[in-house]
């Protein structure tokens, strides 16, 4: 045991000696905070929102829309009959007083529904009435926050224009209730988890090539191994030590994306997830620095130099990157996804963005890439057992 500390504390009185070393470890955290908190102009760009078939969505209708007779509205006919010829489960429409309409607007700003239709009193007899001067009006609120909300207001409104012809439509209302924005949170729901992925894994090739293939390049690893240091207790002492500069690192990236996503989502979300949600991520992000860490490692002991080494991370990163912009365009929701590694991280930050965290699925993530970690030390250990490999030059 005491060769082993004396292996870390060889390899962390180099790195953290190490100019070159230091900006490694600390650059990723300070970009990730810098890019999130002052770029949040990355709002700008907007995607178009799709619709789920089978989705079940609530419409909320006032009861006002015809006073003198009991039959749905136009625009409840009209919908249901578009969704089933698309093959979209139609949608639930209920009924409210029209004194309720600031509580069911407060329902949909919750997501207890996806839509809220409100009449002036009597409106479809209204503007079918030649004589009536006065210009009824019909108000359709929509959450902006959901893509199936985002797509209802979209059809409802077409289908209202065309139904009720030249009456208004949104006279002097803002239809959108949410604070956030669908098309702004998938935007970044894409690029935040493959730009945090990215940064983070950037520190890891920085040093773990230097760890292994730099000394084999260098010529040292040859004279540790002629030691009377086991080839095992070397490999640990390199791994344990690497870990800990990586946690380091993975440290200030936590703190960086944690201080940054209030500013960059646009509202108080340390109070809106918990703090103990916050814990988690970062535990999370910890297990998938050290899952790094560790496949690195072995790339950087099979390798017999750092260019060797780092032209085999170098596909991995652009692999990584693709990997966690999946849950931003996909439904990757599922707590299978949680077994994947690298994707079920990126699934967590995204879940963070759409304020809709799963702990079971993080629990289950953070768990999934420890136990890599540990296959990959293991992996490590048994190569640095084997002669052609450890000793390739």
């Amino acid at each position: 045991m005491r060769r082993i500390f004396a292996i870390i504390k060889k390899e962390l009185r180099r790195f953290f000696f190490d100019r070159r070393m230091l900006m490694a470890l600390f650059l990723p955290g300070i970009m990730i905070f810098l890019v999130y908190y002052f770029v949040p102009d990355i709002y700008g760009a907007s995607f178009n929102a799709t619709y789920d078939s089978s989705y079940e969505a609530k419409i909320a209708i006032s009861d006002n829309y015809n006073l003198n007779e009991d039959k749905p509205s136009l625009i409840e006919t009209e919908v249901s009959d578009n969704f089933n010829k698309l093959g979209y489960e139609v949608p639930t429409f209920i009924e409210f007083n029209i004194n309720e309409e600031e509580t069911i607007i407060d329902e949909l700003k919750l997501g207890n529904f996806d839509l809220v239709i409100s009449f002036t009193d009597d409106f479809e007899n209204l503007i079918f009435d030649p004589t009536i001067s006065s210009k009824p009006n019909i108000k359709i609120y929509y959450n902006s926050a959901s893509k199936e909300s985002t797509y209802l207001y979209s059809f409802t409104y077409a289908l209202a224009d065309s139904i009720y012809s030249s009456y208004g439509i949104n006279d002097n209302i803002v239809p959108d209730v949410s604070e956030k924005n669908y098309q702004a949170l998938q935007v970044v729901a894409i690029i935040l988890p493959m730009l945090t992925i990215s940064m983070i894994f950037s520190t890891t090739l920085q040093v773990c090539p230097e760890a292994i293939a730099g000394e084999k390049e260098r010529g040292t690893l040859s004279a540790l191994l002629v030691t009377p240091l086991k080839r095992s207790e070397l490999a640990i002492g390199k791994i344990i030590s690497l870990i800990i500069v990586s946690l380091v690192s993975g440290v200030v990236s936590s703190l960086g994306l944690i201080l940054s996503l209030p500013r960059l989502l646009g509202n108080d979300s340390l109070t809106t997830l918990g703090v103990e949600a916050y814990i988690l991520l970062f535990l999370a992000i910890i297990s998938v620095v050290i899952l790094f860490v560790n496949i690195a490692m072995c790339v950087s002991t099979f390798a017999k130099s750092t260019k060797e080494a780092t032209s085999y991370l170098g596909p991995l990163l652009v692999m990584f990157m693709i990997v966690a912009m999946l849950p931003g365009i996909l439904d990757c929701s599922n707590i299978g996804f949680a077994f994947v590694p690298i994707l079920n991280i990126s699934q967590v930050m995204s879940s963070i963005i759409y304020g809709t965290m799963d702990i079971t699925y993080l629990l289950l993530s953070f768990l999934t890439n420890i136990v890599l970690s540990c296959a990959f030390v293991a992996i490590d250990v048994k190569l640095f057992n084997v002669e052609s490999i450890v000793m390739r030059q």
